[in-house]
């Protein structure tokens, strides 16, 4: 899960991120405002093409981190459910530790 975050972090830089200031640094080298005025047009026409391509990949990251999450949870609850899972005494001393607890704030 960290290297999914990680890898998004990576490709959002590289793919998106360093594009964007480079055109905003030709806007900042035009030599008069008609020239500006193209590189702006140009700009906003690739801003929303990227602001699409940002949201598919938001989308299908998050997705696959939720399908991770649920894999690792399904994984835990088995790995739970192999050890005999939650017993009455077990569910009796958490109950008094919580109890315990509230009377001490």
């Amino acid at each position: 899960m960290l290297y999914l975050m990680s890898r998004t972090y990576v490709d959002m830089s590289t793919n998106y991120v360093m594009t964007r200031l480079a055109g905003l640094s030709k806007m900042l080298a035009a030599r008069d405002d008609n020239e500006r005025n193209q590189f702006l047009a140009q700009l906003k026409q690739e801003t929303q093409r990227t602001q699409a391509a940002v949201t598919g990949l938001v989308t299908e990251r998050k997705n696959s981190y939720n399908s991770a999450i649920q894999k690792r949870r399904a994984e835990l609850e088995n790995f739970l459910a192999k050890l005999g899972g939650p017993n009455a005494d077990d569910q009796a001393a958490i109950e008094a530790g919580q109890k315990l607890l509230e009377n001490k704030l």
